[in-house]
């Protein structure tokens, strides 16, 4: 069989290198058994009667996953940081509600703010943060990308969000 030197691989491995490149018009595909992995992490964020010094800051672990925050108890203003990034990340930030029902309405808030980096609403307009609210068993999450280096856009939310 002779070589058809007009086809391009679009799917490689880059030589010395452990990364797997998927070029324009390639597609990863798993087969029966396979899966692909998405990075999740789970921060717990500690009540007002644990924290003996100021509450919670937490920055962005990753750029490509999910993160879900967490409480045991009432909190208010727990910080967490969206830092610098680059184009292609993505990243859905969900703040979960209590499961056994102890806290009061709204009572547990995260400040999401940005060091290092702009951030987006879902209109395009620039804005220097958001706050999370959850309460009783209702969650609610921001589904960040970007698409611009040094930019955050938030493309989806749920749930109680204030801009």
């Amino acid at each position: 069989m002779v070589q058809d030197i007009s086809y391009n691989t679009v799917v490689y491995k880059n030589r010395g290198a452990d990364l797997l490149t998927v070029g324009s018009g390639g597609k990863v595909q798993t087969e029966s058994g396979g899966s692909l992995r998405t990075p999740v992490v789970i921060i717990g964020i500690p009540s007002v009667s644990q924290a003996a010094a100021p509450l919670s800051v937490v920055n962005l672990p990753f750029s490509h996953g999910i993160v879900i925050l967490s409480a045991a108890s009432n909190i208010q203003s727990a910080s967490f940081w969206l830092t610098s990034v680059s184009y292609g990340a993505d990243i859905l930030l969900i703040l979960r509600g209590d499961a056994v029902g102890g806290f009061a309405n709204a009572s547990t808030q995260v400040d999401v703010s940005t060091s290092g980096c702009r951030l987006l609403d879902s209109l395009g307009g620039a804005i220097s943060g958001f706050e999370m609210h959850t309460s009783l068993t209702s969650d609610c999450w921001v589904h960040l990308k970007s698409f611009t280096d040094g930019i955050w856009s938030i493309v989806a939310q749920g749930g109680d969000i204030d801009g």
